[in-house]
């Protein structure tokens, strides 16, 4: 990956992990599924400098519900960043 995208993709989601450091990394499976995102195939930064790696984000409304291996609930709408800008 080309430095400059390198760089743009690990600042966007330093951004992301700043948001949601205060937040509950994970839902109850009750809670998974009910009007939330989830986006796979992502490249996940932590912020550290550590190499990115590849893992999933749920989104509830406006908040980071979840990061990590996170496998699709029943009904919930996913996208796949896989090939997308900024990877």
């Amino acid at each position: 990956m080309p430095a400059f995208r390198r760089s743009l993709a690990t600042l966007l989601l330093s951004s992301v992990f700043a948001l949601a450091a205060p937040l509950c990394f994970r839902a109850s499976p009750a809670e998974q599924g009910s009007g939330t995102l989830l986006i796979v195939n992502a490249q996940l930064a932590d912020g550290t400098g550590a190499p990115l790696r590849e893992g999933a984000v749920r989104i509830r409304g406006d908040r980071i519900a979840g990061i990590g291996k996170l496998s699709p609930a029943p009904g919930e709408q996913t996208l796949d960043a896989r090939g997308r800008p900024g990877k």
